[in-house]
């Protein structure tokens, strides 16, 4: 089921006043025009804390006295450089029929199993895809619970809805699986000691 977010039309301008007032301002692009909107900052907060503004969301552009839905998607995000406020979104519609471009999240799965082995190093965060918006997967999952010390999973190994169009790299690391800390160390002490005998001056006598 789409997240819904309610979108009020308001006057070109003003974005300090709307943020003042607990909005976000925000610009809805489509096919039918361009609208700039009022967003209530609390909900869309609610939407990106959960990753479900990633997705397809409902849009209910509310216009004299009536309430029009539409399926749109986050396009941008404008952040406070210092403060890390949220200043502004720009929203576009999507059309249900034609495929879009989208990015999800990769989450790693069976990481707890994963450590008692080694140390688990998540090296791609987001994934991106092509598909319809109703295909698009809230997160895609790797399973890392029975991967073995020094090896990784990559991209192609991530399991997608047949309908998805993966666009990354097929071979771009998602995560690997290093050896423990302390083999590591261990490993290390007996290399560093012979360059430090090799290292040391010799005394007379010695060859």
């Amino acid at each position: 089921m789409q997240a819904v977010l309610r979108a009020v039309p308001r006057e070109p301008g003003h974005a300090r006043r709307v943020r003042r007032e607990g909005g976000i301002p925000a610009v809805l692009y489509g096919p039918s025009g361009n609208f700039p909107v009022r967003l209530d900052a609390r909900e869309f907060h609610r939407l990106l804390a959960s990753g479900r503004a990633r997705g397809v969301l409902t849009v209910e552009l509310v216009r004299d006295g009536q309430t029009r839905q539409l399926s749109a998607m986050v396009k941008e995000l404008q952040w406070h450089p210092a403060r890390g406020d949220l200043l502004h979104v720009d929203l576009f519609e999507v059309r249900e029929d034609e495929p879009v471009r989208a990015v999800v999240p990769i989450a790693l799965t069976g990481t707890e199993e994963a450590e008692k082995r080694g140390i688990v190093q998540h090296q791609l965060a987001e994934l991106e895809i092509e598909c319809l918006p109703r295909y698009i997967p809230p997160v895609v999952e790797a399973d890392v619970a029975n991967l073995p010390v020094g090896e990784e999973v990559r991209v192609k190994d991530l399991v997608v809805p047949p309908q998805v169009r993966v666009l990354n790299d097929p071979d771009e690391i998602v995560a690997v699986l290093l050896p423990p800390k302390e083999l590591v160390d261990e490993e290390a002490q007996p290399e560093e000691a012979g360059e430090a005998a090799a290292a040391a001056p010799k005394t007379e006598g010695e060859s």
